[in-house]
Order: C-alpha cells, then structure tokens, then sequence
C-alpha cells in the first residue's frame, strides 16, 4: 500500500514538472527571441500558384502585386520594367508562409507591438479567399506576427519578415541599359563638370578606310580611335538597387542629378532615338546615383570595374581619353599632298593614289609606290605618349612640321607642328592646339627616311 502511495505521489509530480515545462516553453517575453516552437503554415491546403495577389502597407509606402497569368503588376511600379525573378521568388515565397508558434496568452496585441503594426498583409488567392496578416514589434532575430481575426502571436524570422518591410523600387529592374554594342551613334555629347568643357563625337566618315568609328567634333576635330570602347560602356549597365521611383525636381536635385549639379551627363542619338545618362558626384568609396530620360528611376551605382560587365568608362572621361594612340592617322586615300618641313628642308609630296608613282615636288624626282609607303605609315603613326596639358613655352625649337592637304578641296588641311620641349621630348601641336607628348627620336626616324629616300 505504502509502495502504491509512493508511486502516485512520484507520478503526480512528474505530472506538474510536465506542466510547468509546457507553460515555461510556450510564455515568451516580448523582446526575447522565441523558442522553436511549432511551425505553423498559414495556408496548407495552398501552392505559390495559388496566390493571386499580395497588398503591402508598411512605413514607406502600400502597394499591390498582382501575380497574372500573362505577367505581373506594381500599381506603385506602372509602366517600369520588373525585376521577374525576384517577384517569382516572392510569390513562392508568399504561397508558402509559415512561422513559429509563440503565445495565445491574453496580454493583447500591444504587448508585440500588434495594436501599431509596422506592416499589414493581405494575400488573395485565386479561389477568392484572402489572409490577412499584421507585422509588430522586432526584436534581435525577426518580428511578431498576428493573423487578423486570431487571438495567437506568431514569430517571423528576420528572412521571413523582409520582405514585408520593401518598398515598390525592391521589385523594379536594377537593368538601366541593355546590349547596345554594334551600334554607331550619329552624335554623343559628353558633359557635365567633371568635364572642363564638353566633347562631341560624330561618325568617321571614313571609318571603312581607316577602321576608326568616331571623330571628335567638339572642342576640337580630331580622331576619336578610343570613343567607341567608352560608348560600349554604355552598354548592359546594372545598378546595386534602385534608390527611387518617380522623383520629382526636388528629389532630382537631392540626389546630385540636376542640370548644375551633374558630375556627368552623356547624351547619345542614333536611329531617331536620344537617351540623357545623368550621373552625381562619387563618393569617398566610388558609388554614385544616376538616371535615364528613359525611365523616371534614380538607380545606386557603384564605379567599380569588378562589379560590372564593362567598366564605366563614360561616367568620367575627359576630351584626352577619346583621342586616338595615334596623333592625327590620316587616310591615304583622302590625301592630294603631304609636306614636311624639317630646320634643314622643304619636301612636298603629291599624290595621284594607292599604287601610283608620287612626286617629290621639291626636286622633281618621282617616287614608286612602295618605296614611299613606309615613309606615309610612319607619318600616320605618329604616337600619342601622352597628353600635353600645359601652354606651350615662348621660345622653344621648332622641330618640324608635317601639314597634310586633302583631295576634297572644301577641307581644312591638317597641320601638325613639333617643338622641343624638355630632353629627347617634343609637343605635338595640332592646328595650333598643344596636345601630344612625343619623344624625339621618332623625329629623327622621319628626317632619316627622307635622307635615305
């Protein structure tokens, strides 16, 4: 009997350490993290097809996605692109809500923050039926939740709940240009005050003959041979995040992208189409903001080459970086006469076409072909070894000077002027501008092949 006794009293206590277990497990304390209590799916019986739409409202803004058969909507997203994967992302996501069980203890929907919820839910389902659900208090990993109509709380981990927290630019596509190589522009017009004065570029209309697409027509006419690989960095750009939608003068201006406040602007045309590129002001860690005439979208960048297809070439190009490696490289075939004036002599070739004999006007002797060629692919050639940024000193000797004169009469003749300037170092100065640093030796190169000629 004694035995008996013992064992009901061991039993009954065992019974109330279960109880207190129990009730210590499911009470938790607002602002603790709950225990892995239970997961509770919302809507068991349902499939991410299922869900029809989802309305968010939250601190920053309410919305409605609408999951179509033939495509998805923003109402707050109209008319701008989508970024599909992650709205397909989410609507799985959304088709299969769940979340850990906590509480149904009587304190009211204030003590987790319930009764001023930071985001309110509601899913519809093709069938009609809707779940509706409010987002409170976060504590250190995820948020309170409560199902409208239900007296029980429920926790969303941090993954869980942010989704509910994003604004309508989460869903917008971070894609600001796509593939636009093979393109030839008709006019691009490079601005904006990392820029001391702006640079135009215009097809070479002899770009077949001398493989160089572009020329420079502003500030000065030159042979753009490095434009098109700034151009194709215009091609596939991808933002870090959209930062806004549908900014407004003020906002425009809060972001660096007003007119005066632009670090970079680039303006390109081609096939009556124009698009603007606006850009602001790096930061200390090379991000910045931008936006197209296309899109009313202020997209967050980053000017790192490793995070792009392409380095950003365009974004802070100057007048030098679009200049050819070669000084002027002029087409053969466009030419009537070259004369090249060294301190010693005067020697006036003209041309009469590719194979021809050409006459040294000076002597009258007549030159074959391929005897002169390699004297003009030198003088093509003259390198660019750096650009020449400062005035030109008084006084300093004149080298020599190579003027190029064109069969089509209505054109300017090219003169390209070399003075000594420091040590084995020249200036070449290109229709009076001072541009390109030369070393002299390839000078010396020229006056030997006319001596040997």
């Amino acid at each position: 009997m004694k035995k008996r006794l013992q064992k009901i009293i061991i039993g009954a206590l065992v019974v109330v350490v279960l109880i207190g277990a129990l009730i210590f497990l499911n009470l938790s304390t607002p602002g603790e993290t709950p225990q892995d209590q239970g997961i509770r799916f919302f809507a068991p019986e349902k499939s991410w097809q299922d869900v029809k739409s989802i309305f968010i409202e939250n601190y920053y803004s309410s919305y409605t996605i609408v999951f179509g058969d033939d495509g998805y909507t923003i109402d707050a997203a109209e008319n701008l692109p989508l970024d599909l994967e992650r709205l397909s992302s989410s609507r799985y996501f959304f088709g299969r809500l769940n979340a850990q069980f906590v509480v149904d203890d009587g304190e009211g929907s204030a003590v987790y923050g319930l009764d001023a919820p930071r985001a309110t839910v509601t899913l519809t389902y093709t069938s009609g039926q809707t779940l509706k659900l409010i987002l409170g208090s976060t504590v250190n990993t995820g948020t309170y939740v409560q199902v409208v109509g239900e007296s029980s709380i429920y926790f969303f981990s941090t993954a869980q709940a942010e989704p509910f927290f994003w604004e309508p630019r989460a869903y917008v596509s971070r894609v600001v240009t796509g593939r636009m190589t093979g393109i030839i522009f008709e006019r691009a017009v490079f601005e904006g005050n990392v820029r001391p004065e702006p640079v135009m570029l215009e097809p070479n209309p002899e770009r077949e003959l001398s493989g160089v697409d572009y020329l420079v027509v502003l500030p000065r006419h030159r042979v753009a041979g490095r434009a098109a690989g700034i151009l194709t960095s215009l091609s596939d750009i991808r933002a870090l995040e959209v930062a806004y939608l549908f900014p407004d003068e003020r906002t425009i201006e809060f972001f660096g992208l007003s007119s005066q406040e632009a670090y970079s602007v680039v303006t390109i045309e081609w096939e009556g189409n124009m698009v603007v590129f606006t850009a602001s002001e790096p930061t200390a860690t090379g991000h910045f903001y931008m936006m197209t005439s296309w899109l009313p979208v202020i997209y967050f960048m980053d000017s790192s080459p490793y995070n792009n297809e392409f380095p950003l070439l365009w974004y802070e190009s100057l007048y030098q970086d679009f200049l050819s490696t070669f000084i002027l490289n002029p087409v053969f075939d466009s030419l009537s006469e070259i004369e090249i004036a060294t301190q010693a002599e005067v020697h006036t070739f003209v041309l009469s076409g590719r194979g021809n004999y050409v006459s040294d006007a000076t002597n009258g002797r007549q030159i074959d072909f391929e005897t002169f060629y390699p004297l003009f692919r030198l003088l093509a050639t003259a390198p660019n070894e750096g650009f020449f940024e400062e005035e030109l000193p008084s006084g300093v000797a004149h080298i020599m000077t190579i003027t190029y004169r064109y069969a089509d009469t209505g054109r300017a003749d090219s003169i390209l002027a070399f003075y000594e300037f420091a040590p084995r170092r020249a200036v070449g100065v290109l229709d009076l501008y001072p541009e390109a640093i030369i070393r002299t030796g390839y000078l010396e190169e020229i006056i030997a092949f006319l001596i040997d000629l």
